[in-house]
């Protein structure tokens, strides 16, 4: 069997996604998932989605068009409401000067050119003869995350894999879109989380013969884990988000005996013991609550507490909240009084 790719990159390729990402903004997916919307490249962080610098008004004119996608891409259409909303995307990035560079598209092109018949050699080496041609489609914009798959799609004897590139990626992130599109189903069939994803994934990449072409692969969940300024990209994304005048529902709920983070179970679990501090500071939101406070959910006993105890417990839930999406300065502390959640 073979693998053939073919590579678009134009001005329809990058209002098509900011369209997408138009779409999971505001039905409210993206922060379910995590994913902070951003102006500006933070290539380290994996679960940014980098948006162009349009205006309120733009955003608005082109959300009714995001609403009647069916999938990617979609090359011709009829509907005049999608239409109109991808000139007004179209003529908003290139007034913007945001394009899709294809100096980066072009480098991009050639570097997997050069390498796919090893590549998949090396595939159908380490995973088994496949059954069908692949024909691998790589949509490359200046806008989205890191790399998108989609669910490939079977005809009788081609696979069709359909991957979105971010223009300052690598083939690395080709190579494991690819990976991650063709063993799709199984991962949906054994309902596997997103991090239990990433980390099958990540173990293909570095611990195959596919590290021979890869080198300097970063891991996902690596480099997920390893943020030093996440504080600041989350500041960076609220910043976009109330510009736009984009209104989400609350972060953090409380549901019985249960924290959601963007109405999910959190990806990051808390303690019991930073479940119930977590819980009574949100029952007491923007009220300062003292240690002793704290002390009396946690201890039979409040009068016998330990003040670093409750300010190391105080420190992981900010990591958690980091972690989970959620600016962790929202947990501000109030030196000699307490501790205040702010809404």
């Amino acid at each position: 069997m073979s693998l053939s790719t073919t590579f678009y990159y134009n001005n329809f390729i990058d209002a098509r996604t900011v369209l997408e990402q138009i779409y999971s903004l505001t039905s409210g997916y993206m922060l379910k998932q995590g994913y902070l919307p951003v102006t500006e490249y933070f290539p380290q962080f994996h679960y940014t989605q980098l948006f162009p610098s349009l205006t309120n008004k733009e955003y608005e004119q082109a959300q009714p068009g995001a609403f009647i996608l069916d999938s990617f891409p979609k090359p011709i259409t009829t509907n005049k409401v999608f239409n109109k909303s991808i000139n007004i995307i179209s003529n908003a990035i290139k007034k913007s000067g945001n394009e899709v560079d294809k100096d980066k598209a072009d480098k991009l092109k050639s570097s997997w050119l050069a390498i796919q018949d090893r590549f998949f050699d090396y595939f159908e080496d380490i995973f088994g003869t496949c059954d069908k041609d692949i024909n691998l489609n790589v949509y490359v914009s200046a806008f989205g995350g890191d790399t998108v798959f989609f669910a490939p799609i079977a005809s009788k004897n081609t696979l069709h894999i359909n991957l979105l590139v971010r223009d300052d990626k690598s083939i690395a992130e080709i190579a494991e879109g690819f990976i991650e599109s063709y063993f799709w189903k199984i991962v949906k069939d054994n309902q596997n989380s997103w991090g239990e994803q990433e980390a099958i994934f990540d173990f293909m990449m570095k611990n195959t013969k596919l590290k021979k072409l890869f080198p300097a692969f970063n891991e996902t969940l690596k480099n997920t884990r390893a943020i030093k300024d996440n504080a600041n990209v989350l500041k960076n994304s609220q910043n976009f988000l109330n510009q736009i005048g984009f209104k989400h529902e609350e972060e953090i709920k409380i549901l019985g005996n249960e924290i959601y983070i963007f109405d999910k179970l959190p990806q990051h679990y808390f303690t019991p013991s930073e479940t119930k501090i977590l819980k009574f500071l949100f029952d007491k939101k923007n009220k300062i609550c003292s240690y002793f406070d704290i002390a009396g959910e946690i201890w039979d006993d409040p009068d016998d507490f330990s003040i670093w105890a409750i300010s190391r417990m105080i420190y992981k839930i900010r990591n958690k909240l980091k972690q989970n999406g959620i600016d962790p300065n929202k947990l501000k502390t109030y030196r000699g009084k307490g501790f205040v959640l702010e809404s």
